[in-house]
């Protein structure tokens, strides 16, 4: 799942805390994956649909 890291790195300490704990937290580290429906804030748009 892409990410938009410009967007990321200049989010808020709320939203930037949400997204990078939610990956480490959902992560496969098999596969690279996120489970549990788990999406990112900060994810492509073409990521979502």
């Amino acid at each position: 799942m892409p990410l938009r890291l410009a967007d990321l790195l200049a989010a808020d300490d709320f939203n930037f805390a949400h997204d990078v704990f939610g990956i480490m937290r959902h992560i496969d580290r098999r596969t690279g994956r996120l489970d549990n429906h788990f999406v990112p804030r900060f994810c492509s748009e073409s990521a979502t649909s």
